[in-house]
């Protein structure tokens, strides 16, 4: 006959909570009240008191509070009050505790508590494969006693914690959990509550567990004394060899960018300014061997299309210039080699990566301020192993893992910090922002095959190709609820939420190659190396809901014109950008709507004909002006014929002749001195040793002359020749 057990006992050091079980009647019985009594004078309380260290908050992980949640350090510290957890009393002077893996500068001070009285306590050694530390006290406390442990004792076995629940601190025993786990790597093991003490029904201890898992094998039995376990002067020697490490095989990288073409204007308004346009720039770089570096930056295509210079800066010596190998398709780093080789590459860590729960680990949080690298060091252990995409199995640490390189105990490299990259996204983003800690040896692997693991589509381009652009050919009005139900879409974009209606479509182009009209609903396309559909957002920007004040534009004070927008949409809209970032000869599936039926149809990407901001312009000094190529957007527009001719005002300088004379920001100049102007090759050589010029100008459908008197003396050729076109 079974017999339920189970209860609530109060005592005076706090309350003590009983598990069910169903327990044989010829098992022997629990005496929970004289079990709690006679261990109560083993557990103690340890409090850490945690501080900002130059302005940075604390942060870590490691101990977790009776519900299972890891505290927050920053909300502790702001609240006043010290990080609370339980400790279990091996000798007069000496507790092993939960290990709370946080860098010591963070710590102000440990203290151990029993009853009203506390001691002050230090970190003396740390267990090699349980989450656990050991604590030397400044002196023994009265009333504690130590844990005695019997490994002869026999089942059945209780679990016996001590936490602080509701604000009490409570005694918890239950019994053991009897199911057994068996892991294709781990031996098997049984699971009972973390942070405890295993007893016997008399309530003598048998062994001890922070993880929550006793080994099938009785290996879980006896002392925490006798674990392996490493002291503090070995961990400051492991620590020390590691920094060699560390300075040697991470490396700051410094980074050389073109300044972005765009200088007349605000453009690209619908990245959200997603793109850095900093010419400068220091990250982190793994040195892979004596020539490879894995430079830890998730650039976008259009920044990489900018990237000119690669420096790689060692632990000794002169910098190191670089060239750009390859960005990694899925991961946010790309590969340089270095012109000459360096030494003391980071050693890629042959651990199985499954072995790693637990273990004692070391891990180093390097960042990049400037052209200054700080770098921090301290234990660390695997938490949790998880199985991401592609199935890869990514590591969980104590704390911040965003900047974090992860150690084995042999000072070998077991993971770094990743991003996961997008390679194209619309709208919402995935968890591109969420850095994973990625076993380096994915890493050595893709590295080794590139030609299969690079994008090359994320490449630097020589910098007339720097503003280039895919295109389908269409322009795109943004769906909403109204028209999403109207048109009888609302289920396949969320309500309107999603998808785009097609407001024109360039002759010649690839969408009214493909029988795409005016009126057709676009929803999403479709890539076969993607298995995500990818979504149409398209938002239209607030400047071009407004008329451009075309009326207002003499008026402008002319410091304020070079803020002046352009009055049409840009070309680099999300879902050319979209085209771009897969890559030219690409094939996609486009599905959209047309006649209230729905269609796919396969496409290629392809290259854009020339838009406005990388259209051939020219400056002139004299003039005071910079000029462009009429693009087909612009033209479009503008309701110009191809052939009409003509160059656009993309730049006025303040106070020049020009301006003076009173040509404006985005007027047409079509003639000068009665030539025709097709493009700016044209305009160049008709301005050239001229002392006075005659303008013909349109401002959308009005036309003007504007004379320019340049002087007695003739205009003298220009200091730069018109790019090519």
């Amino acid at each position: 006959m079974k017999a339920l057990l189970y209860g609530v006992i109060s005592l005076c050091f706090g309350i003590v909570v009983v598990g069910a079980s169903d327990q044989a009647s010829d098992e022997p019985q629990i005496d929970f009240g004289a079990v709690v009594r006679q261990l109560a004078p083993s557990f103690v309380r340890v409090e850490y008191t945690l501080q900002y260290d130059k302005g940075e908050p604390p942060s870590g992980g490691g101990v977790k509070d009776s519900n299972g949640h890891e505290y927050d350090f920053e909300s502790l510290t702001d609240q006043e009050r010290p990080l609370e957890t339980s400790g279990m009393v091996l000798s007069p002077t000496q507790v092993v505790t939960p290990d709370l893996i946080v860098h010591p500068r963070f710590i102000k001070q440990i203290v151990v508590a029993f009853g009203k009285e506390k001691v002050g306590a230090k970190v003396v050694g740390l267990a090699n494969r349980q989450p656990a530390v050991y604590l030397e006290l400044e002196h023994p406390l009265a009333g504690i006693q130590s844990l005695t442990f019997a490994s002869d004792r026999a089942e059945p076995y209780w679990s016996v914690s001590y936490w602080n629940n509701n604000g009490a601190w409570t005694t918890w025993v239950s019994p053991a959990n009897k199911v057994l786990i068996q892991s294709e790597v781990q031996q098997s093991c049984f699971r009972v509550s973390v942070y405890s003490i295993i007893v016997d029904a008399t309530g003598t201890p048998v062994g001890m567990t922070f993880n929550g898992r006793l080994g099938a094998d009785d290996s879980w039995k006896g002392s925490p004394l006798n674990w392996p376990q490493m002291p503090t002067d070995a961990v400051d020697r492991k620590l020390q060899d590691l920094q060699r490490t560390v300075e040697t095989g991470v490396v700051r990288v410094s980074l050389n960018f073109r300044s972005p073409k765009k200088d007349e204007g605000a453009r690209s308004w619908w990245d959200d300014g997603a793109e850095d346009a900093s010419t400068e720039r220091n990250v982190v770089g793994v040195l892979l061997d004596d020539k490879t570096v894995l430079v830890l930056k998730n650039l976008s295509p259009k920044e990489t299309a900018r990237l000119e210079k690669i420096g790689v800066h060692p632990m000794e010596g002169d910098p190191v210039s670089a060239k750009f190998i390859a960005t990694l398709k899925d991961y946010g780093c790309f590969v340089a080699s270095t012109d000459r080789t360096i030494s003391g590459c980071a050693v890629p860590s042959d651990a199985n990566v499954l072995e790693t729960l637990d273990r004692l680990m070391w891990s180093a949080d390097v960042q990049v301020f400037g052209e200054k690298k700080t770098t921090y060091l301290q234990h660390n252990r695997v938490s949790e192993i998880h199985v991401c995409w592609k199935q890869q199995n990514h590591f969980e640490i104590a704390g911040d893992d965003s900047n974090s390189f992860l150690f084995d105990n042999d000072g070998r490299l077991l993971a770094l910090p990743l991003l996961r990259r997008e390679r194209v996204s619309m709208g919402e983003h995935s968890d591109t922002n969420e850095t994973h800690l990625v076993p380096i040896a994915y890493l050595t692997e893709f590295v080794k095959d590139l030609s299969r693991n690079g994008d090359p589509a994320n490449v630097p381009q020589p910098e007339e190709n720097e503003n280039r652009l895919a295109w389908m050919g269409v322009e795109l009005q943004s769906l909403n609820r109204e028209l999403a139900r109207m048109n009888g879409v609302s289920d396949q974009t969320r309500d309107g939420q999603t998808g785009a209606v097609v407001s024109y479509v360039y002759p010649n182009s690839p969408a009214q190659q493909a029988g795409i009209e005016v009126g057709d609903l676009v929803l999403r396309f479709y890539v076969s190396d993607i298995p995500k559909p990818i979504e149409v957002v398209f938002e239209q920007h607030d400047d071009f809901m407004q008329p451009f004040p075309w009326e207002q534009l003499d008026d402008i004070p002319e410091q304020y014109l070079d803020e002046l927008p352009p009055p049409w949409p840009s070309a680099e809209n999300s879902f050319n950008r979209a085209l771009t970032d897969l890559g030219f000869g690409t094939k996609y599936q486009i599905e959209y709507v047309h006649g209230g039926q729905p269609v796919r149809k396969d496409f290629e990407v392809v290259l854009s004909p020339v838009h406005y901001d990388a259209a051939p312009k020219f400056k002139s000094e004299a003039l005071g002006l910079t000029i462009r190529n009429l693009t087909y957007e612009v033209r479009r527009y503008l309701q110009m014929k191809e052939d009409d001719p003509g160059v656009i005002v993309s730049k006025m300088e303040p106070g020049g002749k020009s301006f003076i004379a009173g040509v404006r920001p985005y007027e047409i100049i079509t003639h000068v001195n009665g030539e025709p102007i097709a493009k700016v090759t044209d305009f160049e050589r008709q301005i050239k040793d001229q002392s006075e010029l005659r303008l013909s100008v349109r401002r959308m459908a009005r036309e003007r002359q504007v004379k320019i008197n340049l002087g007695r003396e003739a205009l003298p050729a220009p200091s730069s020749p018109a790019a090519k076109e």
